[in-house]
């Protein structure tokens, strides 16, 4: 099993909660995506999609718990799997893919 595209990832999160985020969180982003620090930035549009409710692909949901998988000792790994685990449980129903 090879590691999912984790810059795919992150810009696919990111169109799932762009209208939801605020300015600075953006910034955050933003810098964060242009050092490739991917756990972080992932994290950071996982919090905001749990706090906006966004509604999210069921592709997009199947690509982060592959990603998820390959940081089990990264200091966030639990971190990133309860908030996986929050929007999979938050959205109920997912979002198909047009």
């Amino acid at each position: 099993m090879k590691v999912p595209d984790q810059d795919d990832l992150a810009w696919d999160l990111l169109d799932v909660v762009r209208t939801g985020i605020d300015a600075t969180t953006m910034h955050r982003v933003s810098i964060t995506l242009v050092n490739r620090d991917y756990p972080t930035v992932l994290e950071l549009l996982l919090t905001a999609a749990v706090e906006s409710g966004a509604a999210m692909t069921i592709d997009v949901r199947t690509r982060l718990d592959e990603w998820a998988r390959f940081y089990p000792v990264h200091p966030e790994a639990e971190r990133l799997h309860e908030l996986i685990a929050m929007v999979r449980g938050h959205h109920g129903a997912a979002v198909h893919a047009q």
